[in-house]
């Protein structure tokens, strides 16, 4: 079927461009390489640049000071639950 319409673009406009089929593995791979360049690129802004270095720190203690508490409450928690339905 490509190489009909192919041939029906050709007589057309005098030139065929065949779709380029990528494999989903490799456009993962692709996709993952952007990414982690993305995130490389941006971590380097963020240390080289002294304001976003300390924007970056305040909200790294903000989450360790308010999730790390509030996560270890639910474990404490789900163990004491577990506990008493043993006995």
């Amino acid at each position: 079927m490509q190489r009909a319409a192919c041939a029906r673009w050709r007589a057309h406009a005098g030139t065929c461009i065949l779709p380029n089929q990528m494999k989903e593995e490799t456009a993962r791979n692709v996709a993952n390489v952007v990414l982690a360049a993305a995130a490389v690129g941006a971590a380097v802004v963020v240390l080289r640049v002294p304001a976003l270095r300390k924007m970056a720190l305040g909200l790294a203690a903000t989450a360790l000071t308010t999730q790390l508490p509030a996560w270890l409450r639910q474990e404490v928690t789900h163990a004491w639950g577990q506990s008493s339905r043993r006995t």
